[in-house]
């Protein structure tokens, strides 16, 4: 753990509400049926689309731990996505309608493949970005995203990042959950 994950690790066990003193209805449901819900739930990176796809051996298990693998899990259950996509690098592969992005790339190019792929994201759909607080340069750019007009709400779950793009969110909303 460097000193800066050490630091946002803090800061966020400051700032991190519970279901308590959420006032938005779309949240409360979040941390009742995602994060409050202790049954486990399969995580199947097989039904992900890996982008690139010559990249077979990426695995998403290995780039994240294993209980934000299960929120993602109940993530996926909970809002019925079914097109999955998981892209780890900087490439001309375009077109592919989704639900669910996981970005796993290095920093330098989130905001490349945001604007790359969030036009392609379904009504309703979340991006995952992982490790947002690992150095300075990934929570300074998470916060970047985050300001993006597009991004309807976020969640910072410390390891994971959620963006949320739904029509029925009228004002920006930004989130630090305990989990």
């Amino acid at each position: 753990m460097t000193i800066h994950s050490l630091q946002e690790y803090i800061k966020y066990q400051w700032k991190a509400m519970t279901r308590h003193g959420v006032h938005s209805p779309f949240v409360y449901e979040f941390i009742e049926k995602i994060i409050q819900n202790k049954s486990p739930t399969s995580f199947d990176s097989n039904s992900f689309i890996l982008i690139p796809a010559d990249k077979k051996n990426i695995q998403i298990e290995k780039q994240i731990a294993s209980c934000y693998l299960n929120i993602l899990g109940k993530v996926i259950a909970q809002y019925e996505y079914s097109k999955l996509l998981a892209v780890s690098d900087d490439n001309e592969e375009d077109g592919l309608q989704c639900d669910l992005l996981i970005l796993s790339a290095e920093p330098k190019v989130w905001i490349r493949l945001f604007n790359r792929y969030q036009p392609l994201l379904n009504q309703g759909g979340c991006i995952v970005i992982t490790g947002i607080h690992k150095t300075h340069r990934r929570t300074g750019k998470w916060n970047r995203i985050c300001n993006h007009p597009k991004v309807k709400m976020s969640i910072d779950l410390y390891g994971i990042g959620l963006l949320f793009f739904r029509d029925e969110f009228r004002e920006k909303q930004k989130f630090v959950l305990r989990h």
